[in-house]
């Protein structure tokens, strides 16, 4: 029951770049041309969390199914919010990442007396929010100052708005994604706690 609820969540979160970079105009579904980069990233970061977490498991000799839901879910949870600034390099850096995560929440299934692996893996994951934020914060403005072409950072057809601070802010994080992803990381984190209650 507990895996189930675990892929509901992991097939959740994978839809989520899909319904939203999908525009719905006049009745007819048209893709526009950051789909592509953004389904790369999306795909490199899950498969790259599954393979680090499947080599820490496969050496401590604790692979189990669902470990392979957490990876999805981690990777996803990472990446989403960044989906439409960050490369493919940046998409297997932050799949490692939660890769790892994702082994520290297996250990706190396979051993619910011991508290330490899921703090490591909060404290992971909540490091790895903070670098993405202030690196795409750092790449955008660099790249706003450097103004390549008229608009292409303002969002005007004249660039006559200044890009500041605020605007890359806004525009490059997609916080409306923390509106679905920290929920979902809630209900992986009660499926956990769960699953510790039923052991004890």
């Amino acid at each position: 029951m507990k895996t189930s609820f675990l892929a509901i969540i992991a097939v959740f979160l994978l839809l989520i770049p899909w319904v939203s970079m999908l525009d719905f105009d006049m009745g007819n579904v048209q893709v526009d041309g950051i789909v592509t980069s953004a389904v790369v990233v999306m795909t490199l970061t899950v498969f790259f969390s599954i393979v680090s977490w499947s080599v820490l498991s496969w050496a401590s000799k604790s692979i189990k199914p669902a470990g392979i839901l957490l990876s999805i879910i981690t990777g996803a949870s990472l990446v989403i919010p960044f989906i439409h600034v960050l490369g493919p390099m940046a998409g297997v850096l932050v799949g490692v990442v939660s890769g790892f995560s994702a082994f520290m929440l297996q250990k706190r299934m396979a051993d619910p007396a011991k508290n330490r692996p899921v703090i490591i893996a909060i404290i992971t994951i909540a490091a790895a929010y903070m670098v993405l934020i202030l690196v795409v914060l750092a790449t955008q403005s660099a790249a706003s100052d450097a103004g390549d072409g008229i608009g292409s950072w303002s969002g005007t057809a004249e660039g006559i708005e200044e890009s500041g601070f605020e605007n890359i802010f806004n525009n490059s994080i997609g916080f409306a994604y923390f509106l679905a992803i920290i929920p979902s990381l809630m209900a992986t984190g009660l499926i956990l706690r769960g699953e510790h209650e039923h052991r004890v």
